[in-house]
């Protein structure tokens, strides 16, 4: 692994790695029947004779696709066109595919082909940022073909580590794909039987865990690693993280469900979290003390939609839209926090909202946010 080096040798003429699963799902190269992020195995052809074309003797190609590319061929009928591109490039599988691009671009000097902007890459390959004409998409005006940067900018942290939440669970097979029966996690409340358990012992925690996948495959508790027994359904929820104001540290994780506010503050909290649980993983535990006992409510509706009121102390609540706009919030005000923004509590801590949640649809099905699904994958 790259093990986020900040300088990297630049990249060899001719040479490059295509995201594959990327490139054959591209709806900038329109293929009749293909649309919606539907897979076509002419999108990959096209690009890569195109490659060759301008590179010539010095065109040197490694492809590599995610696993699920396979089920999305299958999914729309066309195994076959799978197969076939298999054989003509033998293309690299892996289970998550960003890693290993990444990783072949920065040891072998390759450019990197694909709309795919990295973004949940970017705090352990820093060196992404610093090169962003090493990032090619192919551009079609009329019928002409050529490679153009795909966009990579400098982003926010916030947006870094939102894009890593979605990005760890992509690498344990979580996806949107409705193939994926590891979805069905999502829908249900977790109890770990292990009798030492911090997690077990505790039901407020229990409550709000999230399953993680075990090399088993089977849901396991996040803080022991034992089994689990599902309970009952879930209403829709979302997770939250507590970092310090940079948001890049997390110092703990909890779940706020439809129906079930959460008061985050200090001391004891009736259905709430008591940040004095983290003195002991708080860089400066002095800095907990600024927060009021009972600081702000958080609550979810059926939708998804999560607001924060203000519990009336004399230490401030700040929501944040981003980076330029915020709100201080009066004493029992109330305001939703949007998709990536964050809430800063007296200046000293930050609740920041994971990209892992669960909304479910009429149907009961799964899928992206809003309409009732997983989001996105975090």
């Amino acid at each position: 692994m790259n093990d986020g080096q900040d300088v990297v040798e630049p990249p060899v003429r001719g040479r490059v790695v295509i995201d594959a699963s990327n490139v054959c799902r591209m709806e900038d190269l329109p293929v009749a029947g293909r649309g919606g992020g539907r897979p076509a195995a002419s999108r990959l052809r096209r690009v890569v004779a195109e490659w060759r074309r301008q590179h010539g003797r010095a065109a040197d190609l490694t492809l590599v696709a995610d696993r699920s590319l396979r089920h999305r061929f299958d999914d729309c009928g066309a195994s076959g066109e799978w197969a076939d591109l298999n054989r003509e490039f033998d293309v690299t599988v892996e289970s998550y595919a960003d890693p290993w691009i990444l990783d072949l671009a920065a040891a072998e000097r390759r450019h990197v082909l694909s709309g795919d902007l990295f973004r949940g890459h970017r705090r352990s390959a820093r060196w992404i940022e610093d090169n962003p004409e090493r990032f090619l998409r192919p551009l079609l005006k009329g019928e002409a073909m050529r490679f153009v940067p795909s966009g990579v900018k400098p982003e926010a942290d916030h947006v870094k580590t939102y894009n890593e939440e979605v990005d760890y669970l992509r690498g344990f097979g979580f996806s949107s794909d409705r193939h994926d029966h590891r979805l069905e996690w999502f829908k249900f409340r977790w109890q770990c039987r292990e009798p030492r358990c911090w997690t077990a012992r505790n039901p407020d925690r229990e409550r709000r865990m999230v399953p993680v996948p075990g090399r088993d495959g089977r849901p396991r508790c996040r803080e022991c690693g034992g089994p689990l027994e599902g309970g009952r359904p879930r209403s829709a929820w979302t997770e939250m993280k507590v970092t310090d104001l940079d948001r890049t540290v997390v110092w703990h994780r909890f779940l706020v469900e439809s129906g079930d506010p959460v008061v985050v503050g200090r001391g004891l909290t009736a259905d709430g979290l008591s940040l004095d649980l983290l003195a002991d993983v708080v860089g400066d535990p002095e800095l907990l003390r600024a927060v009021s006992r009972q600081h702000v409510l958080l609550s979810l509706d059926d939708s998804g939609e999560l607001t924060a009121t203000d519990l009336g102390w004399k230490q401030r609540t700040v929501v944040h839209d981003s980076s330029r706009q915020s709100v201080t919030l009066a004493p029992d005000e109330s305001r939703i926090v949007r998709d990536k923004g964050w809430i800063v509590l007296a200046g000293a801590v930050c609740l920041v909202r994971s990209a892992r949640r669960y909304v479910p649809t009429a149907q009961g099905g799964l899928g992206p946010s809003a309409d009732g699904r997983i989001t996105r994958n975090t």
